[in-house]
């Protein structure tokens, strides 16, 4: 973990843990052999928590994808495709990177709330910053700049057991809060999605042909102004606040 986050976001989740939280059976090291025997099967873990004092929603998240762990990889840090995978982000886009670090900004779609009594659905946008570190296929980010109260989390990859290095367990963890009247309905919701990470991921590297770009499918998806569409929603995010 770096100076930046890594260190308070890996103690908070050592507590939910430590206190039970979290089943250990989405854990990376120390699953039993059923647990094993589930991801090798296909099937994807979970666990969630609501931090009672920020009321921020905290889940894990692990699976098992049908790649070698350097693939898997090329998409964790393909930063301008991160909406083919991650629920809700309707677009992303690299603002800056250097090296392991790099800025990148995104918009969230929240269309699909299940809060029936809110006739109107609101977009958010956030700045998140990435640091990777290549060695270990390891990953965290964090919220910087947005509307949002709070979006972070990491993506941790590692050769499953099973296939000689074929194989890959993804385990992400993260923490998200909303911080508006849409949070009462958020919990249930965000239990819902958390599946898709590891579903859509699985979904978007059987697209990828390594050949060439051209035949992928986001080759023909038009540019789009996310500066233009982040000052419209900060706009309209400062007349509900």
């Amino acid at each position: 973990m770096n100076a930046y986050n890594g260190g308070r976001f890996a103690a908070l989740l050592l507590v939910v843990l430590a206190a039970g939280c979290a089943s250990p059976e989405i854990r990376a090291a120390g699953a039993d052999k059923e647990q094993e025997a589930r991801l090798a099967r296909g099937e994807v873990l979970t666990s969630s928590t609501t931090d009672p004092l920020t009321k921020a929603n905290l889940g894990i998240v692990t699976g098992v994808i049908d790649y070698p762990v350097e693939q898997v990889w090329a998409v964790v840090s393909d930063y301008d495709r991160f909406s083919r995978f991650i629920p809700l982000m309707k677009e992303s886009q690299v603002v800056s990177h250097e090296g392991t670090m790099a800025t990148v900004r995104v918009l969230w779609d929240n269309a699909n709330l299940p809060i029936s009594f809110i006739p109107i659905s609101i977009q958010y946008w956030s700045h998140l910053r990435i640091k990777t570190y290549p060695r270990t296929y390891f990953a965290e980010f964090q919220q910087i700049e947005g509307n949002l109260k709070r979006a972070e989390g990491t993506f941790l990859l590692e050769p499953f057991p099973d296939a000689a290095g074929k194989r890959s367990r993804v385990v992400i963890s993260i923490v998200f809060q909303i911080g508006d009247i849409l949070d009462l309905g958020a919990r249930g919701f965000f239990e819902r999605i958390m599946p898709y990470y590891v579903t859509n991921m699985r979904r978007h590297l059987t697209t990828l042909d390594p050949s060439t770009a051209e035949t992928r499918p986001w080759a023909q998806v038009p540019q789009v102004d996310m500066q233009k569409q982040i000052d419209a929603l900060s706009d309209i995010d400062d007349v509900l606040r």
